[in-house]
């Protein structure tokens, strides 16, 4: 891992279309990404729209410290 280039970082989404998946890949996604991610934030889109979007406001887009 390199160390950080700067002091902070945009904050990360990333959204999984899982709308076909199983529970457990999508759990697997979720656990590879943080495993190799500091700092993200995962949300799993499962075909509502009004589910993705209020999870979405929910969300903090503030920045962050350390590594990504």
């Amino acid at each position: 891992m390199h160390p950080p280039r700067y002091v902070s970082y945009p904050k990360q989404i990333m959204i999984a279309y899982a709308e076909h998946l199983s529970e457990n890949d999508a759990q697997l996604f979720v656990d590879i990404t943080q495993k190799h991610r500091n700092n993200v934030t995962i949300l799993i889109d499962r075909g509502n729209d009004a589910e993705l979007s209020d999870a979405l406001c929910a969300v903090s887009l503030d920045r962050v410290g350390g590594s990504l």
